[in-house]
């Protein structure tokens, strides 16, 4: 996590992590995800969640001051209602604060968390070595900033067919940063897209050097054989500025009419202000 995510203090005395109402919109797609996807889940032995940012497991809304699930108990709480829990619930986290929060609350949901510190491509063989072989699995990659999701971190599940994958390209962090991690102010951009400098044009426009960086990310997925959905929903802010895109991946075609089906009402164009 970000160094500077803010916390406040849940009632059960652990710390819940302060995010913008707009998180709601993407717990709503991943709820929906694992509710549309249970009857397919249904049908085999094992089925893991994987968690590599989880947090401590709430957050609270800033404007609202709401608190409410984070990420990994929305996943498994959606999973028990929808028929199909989850049967290995990964979570780890750089911060170990964070991770014994997480698990602490998804121990008292009976959830079956196996947890780990560190940073998230550190961590990710490890973790998709042990996922299940008999089983149909989702990871869920939520960081803050793109430097926070090195690729390296997504190459280790890309060859596992039975895994789909919701993760946030955060676009906010993008528009905002972007400019300095290409002259190296802000650490993370060749980490995030290997080789960028060899395909965007620094001296275009700003809108056109985003969209290079999107769209050149997304052929990385496709040459390490990672599959993406078509379908990116635009998370905004109050003030319609682009927040995160959720990019879907699936090995399965009946994933991603899944994903399609629930994604009806939060298409944004893959486009950024000028």
């Amino acid at each position: 996590m970000s160094g500077k995510t803010k916390y406040l203090q849940a009632s059960d005395g652990m710390r819940a992590m302060v995010i913008g109402e707009w998180g709601k919109e993407k717990y709503t797609l991943l709820r929906d995800y694992i509710q549309s996807s249970s009857r397919a889940r249904f049908k085999w032995p094992n089925r893991a969640y994987i968690d590599l940012y989880c947090g401590p497991g709430q957050v609270v809304y800033r404007n609202s001051n709401q608190f409410a699930d984070g990420g990994a108990l929305v996943a498994w709480k959606q999973s028990v209602a929808s028929g199909a829990p989850f049967t290995h619930m990964f979570i780890s986290d750089s911060d170990a604060e964070n991770v014994a929060a997480c698990e602490k609350r998804l121990k008292a949901a009976n959830a079956p968390v196996i947890c780990h510190v560190g940073a998230a491509a550190t961590l990710a063989p490890s973790i998709a070595s042990q996922l299940p072989k008999s089983g149909l699995h989702l990871g869920f990659f939520d960081p803050f900033s793109l430097g926070a999701l090195p690729f390296s971190t997504l190459v280790p599940f890309a060859s596992i067919k039975t895994l789909d994958m919701i993760v946030n390209y955060a676009a906010g962090d993008q528009q905002r940063n972007l400019d300095n991690m290409m002259i190296g102010k802000i650490e993370g951009l060749d980490q995030f897209a290997p080789g960028w400098e060899q395909v965007i044009d620094a001296n275009r426009p700003a809108k056109a050097v985003r969209l290079q960086l999107v769209n050149y990310w997304r052929e990385l997925l496709s040459e390490a054989g990672i599959q993406y959905a078509d379908e990116m929903p635009l998370i905004v802010n109050s003030r319609r500025g682009p927040l995160y895109w959720l990019v879907f991946a699936s090995h399965h075609p009946l994933a991603d009419k899944l994903w399609k089906s629930i994604n009806t009402d939060h298409q944004g164009a893959l486009d950024f202000p000028e």
